[in-house]
């Protein structure tokens, strides 16, 4: 049960997020305007503290790309936004996070084709801070992935999203941010609002397999 904290530009922010405590820090190498260079990134991990794991969002790029920038800036995960297929995910040896936009049940039916570690639920327009119907996925069938949580999500409703959805992660970016930069008390207090929820929910799921056992 991770919290990660995505779109991080500083050693400032990195430091911050440690702080706050984040299990992940995300570095953005797609346009967006969170966008790092490689040498940015490369810089900030050096100041980290490695308790904390490094994961680079790419979208439809090289694959020769993202493995030097991986090897470069010494990430320990690659999240894939794009179009990406089997194929280009089978080639790729670090841990995978895989992003399905959600607006309506179907788009779940291409999970299957995917062999990722996780499968990150996004919104329609990824990164823009907007929730989408977290009912959608009531019908997804859990396999070997786990599953990973984004999309407008804050410390206001964290809670609820990780009690309905039921995720082994959460990802937040705008969602911790003012004027758009990160501000630590709101990362604070979404890690603290993330954490006691999924103490909550494993509390619940300890309980369950108690009553299913003593039944």
């Amino acid at each position: 049960m991770t919290v990660k904290i995505c779109g991080i530009t500083s050693p400032i922010d990195a430091q911050n997020a440690i702080e706050a405590g984040a299990d992940m820090i995300g570095f953005v190498f797609a346009k967006s305007r969170r966008k790092v260079s490689v040498k940015e990134a490369e810089n900030i991990v050096k100041t980290l503290d490695h308790n904390v794991k490094t994961v680079g969002v790419f979208v439809d790029a090289p694959l020769d790309e993202v493995l030097e920038t991986a090897r470069t800036v010494g990430l320990d995960m690659i999240q894939l936004h794009g179009k990406e297929n089997a194929e280009y995910i089978k080639q790729i040896p670090y841990p995978i996070i895989k992003a399905i936009s959600v607006t309506e049940t179907t788009d779940l039916g291409e999970i299957q084709q995917y062999d990722s570690d996780y499968l990150l639920f996004d919104g329609a327009k990824a990164g823009s801070g907007e929730t989408f119907e977290w009912d959608l996925l009531e019908t997804f069938k859990r396999n070997q992935q786990k599953v990973m949580l984004a999309g407008g999500l804050t410390s206001e409703n964290v809670a609820e999203a990780i009690m309905r959805v039921k995720p082994e992660m959460v990802d937040v970016s705008s969602g911790v941010e003012v004027n758009g930069k990160k501000n630590q008390d709101k990362m604070k207090a979404f890690v603290k609002e993330a954490q006691k929820a999924f103490a909550k929910l494993k509390d619940k799921e300890n309980q369950n397999e108690q009553l299913r056992t003593a039944n």
